[in-house]
């Protein structure tokens, strides 16, 4: 039985504020009168990945715009019928970005192929594809420099009076800080790691993160209010980890 989210969860209602940011970002005009009744008949699952989407790309966008990046695409990030809009972004998604000569894209679902079946490229060394809810590739000269993976789930554990996370959920960021790669069209080369950030995002309040060297880590984001200073913190400090403020 459908059960009505946002009466229950009132805080999901800062999608609109989020999209309207979105809209005015991205210069995006699209009529949405009754995207709050999708959202309530909603899975509570899919629903939180959706907002996880959009809240780290908000808090993202905010953190890159203030180091001097400038948004120059964001093509495919809505996902648009019969002239409405819905919440469920294209999996061609891509926003990207430019400062100088270095181009960042923050992509939704993207896959990564096994090893063996393209020339060159980002690539998964595993013998399967890889798809991580979302990926920020930073880009300079036609190569990768480094990604950024990140992975939504609605899941935790009780610790005491805490809501942890789950280690196999950790260790599944593990395997895609491992196990992802470059490429390069020289045959002669091995794919190189380029992941240089792997964390959940998840409803809890347990924090894993090492801010000298944040490689695999979990990070809470609950929608309610504002964003915690302690969210943006941990994501200053993967973008600097990353080079990228």
């Amino acid at each position: 039985m459908p059960l009505f989210v946002l009466q229950k969860h009132p805080h999901y209602s800062r999608f609109y504020r989020i999209y309207l940011r979105f809209q005015q970002e991205l210069r995006l005009s699209l009529e949405n009168d009754r995207y709050l009744t999708t959202l309530s008949l909603r899975k509570m699952s899919e629903l939180y990945e959706t907002w996880s989407v959009f809240q780290l790309t908000h808090l993202i966008l905010g953190l890159l715009g203030q180091a001097g990046y400038r948004i120059i695409s964001g093509n495919g990030f809505f996902e648009v019928r019969d002239d409405q809009f819905h919440l469920e972004v294209s999996r061609d998604a891509a926003i990207e970005l430019a400062k100088d000569d270095v181009r960042v894209a923050i992509r939704y679902e993207p896959t990564y192929p096994p090893v063996n079946s393209v020339s060159s490229g980002l690539v998964s060394a595993a013998p399967y594809q890889l798809k991580p809810d979302m990926a920020i590739e930073s880009w300079q000269n036609g190569q990768v420099v480094s990604v950024l993976i990140f992975d939504a789930k609605y899941r935790t554990m009780s610790e005491g009076a805490s809501q942890t996370y789950r280690e196999e959920d950790i260790t599944k960021m593990d395997h895609y800080y491992n196990t992802i790669r470059w490429k390069p069209q020289n045959s002669r080369q091995r794919p190189q790691r380029v992941v240089s950030s792997a964390y959940i995002l998840y409803p809890g309040n347990v924090l894993e993160h090492d801010g000298n060297e944040p490689e695999v880590g979990a990070l809470p984001l609950i929608p309610q209010g504002i964003p915690s200073a302690r969210a943006t913190s941990v994501l200053s400090d993967i973008l600097k980890h990353a080079y990228l403020e």
